[in-house]
Order: C-alpha cells, then structure tokens, then sequence
C-alpha cells in the first residue's frame, strides 16, 4: 500500500506556495519543511512561510539550518539536490511517502528537467522506491502559476519571491516576474 502524506519544501514564495495548497486541498498530510542556508531573504520568507502555514491550518514549517551556500546572493549550485535529500530523509523518517517541490524549469541547472529526473531516480533508487519525488507546476511558466495560485485562493501578500534581500529589490529575476504577473 503507497505511503500518504509528503514533506513539502516550503519557502515561502508563490511557486511553493501553489504545491502547498494542492496537496492540502487534496487532503494530504504535508509536514512542511523550510531551509536556512543564510539567504538573504531568510526572515521574509521564514516569515511568509509560517504565514502559509497559518492560513491552511498546518504545523508551522520544520526548520533545518544549514551552513550558507553559494557565493553570491542569488547562485546556489547544487541547493535543489541538497534540499531534496533531506526532504527524502525525512520522508523516510515520517513514513510518508512523497517529497513535493515548487522547482519549476528555469534559467538555473538545478531546476532543469535534467536534473529532476536524476534527483527523483536517486531518491527512488535509494529509498528502494519508498520515496517519490513530485514537482507538480514543474512544466507551468510564472503566468501558469499565477492563475493557478489565483484559482486555489492563495493571497499573494502571504508569499515572498525576492532572492536578493528581506524586502523587494526590484531588479532580480523573481522580482520582475512577480511584477510582469502584477501581483
């Protein structure tokens, strides 16, 4: 019998945010799960990640530290890997059976399709396919994501998308989409 439930990485921004809601508008057990990895944005999105929490009546999110990553504020090579490793681990600490990531194709290796599909064997392979991995908006462009937080009811003031700083710089990448989307 498949394991209910998932550890979903949570942080705090629409992407996640719209995951959030469809594994709890489907009745699923979701042990959210929030990185400190000394971003920038930490407290923001710490912030609206709990905020989240609140709104859909779940546990606050589980926080793990971890030592910084990257060498700027905004390129984490290897971050999503990392992140889903430990979701796994957690996962299999659980018993629940899913990992569920707002990682969606983008400018950055670790969020190509590429890359999922490797993370996502590695984690079968090796939790001897007690754990799957699921990126539901993965093939969803920001406009797509948009409408879709807009259907499930999300209210965008409880979600952060800067990578850059705890308050909105404008001018980096998820600044601007958030802006063409006009939210």
């Amino acid at each position: 019998m498949p394991k209910s439930g998932s550890v979903l990485l949570l942080s705090g921004g629409i992407d996640s945010a719209v995951c959030l809601a469809l594994e709890v508008k489907a009745g699923r057990r979701v042990i959210p799960l929030f990185f400190d990895y000394a971003q920038p944005q930490l407290t923001t999105e710490l912030a609206r990640a709990e905020a989240l929490c609140e709104y859909f009546c779940i546990e606050s999110p589980r926080q793990i530290p971890l030592p910084p990553l990257g060498h700027n504020n905004f390129d984490y090579p290897m971050r999503n890997l990392i992140f889903i490793s430990l979701a796994a681990n957690m996962a299999f600490r659980y018993d629940v059976g899913k990992v569920i990531t707002g990682i969606r194709d983008s400018i950055y290796l670790d969020t190509s399709y590429l890359f999922i599909h490797i993370a996502s064997g590695l984690t079968a392979t090796f939790t001897n396919d007690g754990i799957e991995v699921r990126h539901p908006i993965f093939w969803l462009d920001k406009q797509q994501v948009i409408r879709k937080a807009k259907h499930l009811g999300i209210p965008f003031d409880l979600t952060y998308s800067c990578i850059r700083a705890s308050s909105p710089c404008g001018e980096c990448p998820s600044c601007k989409e958030r802006k063409k989307a006009n939210v």
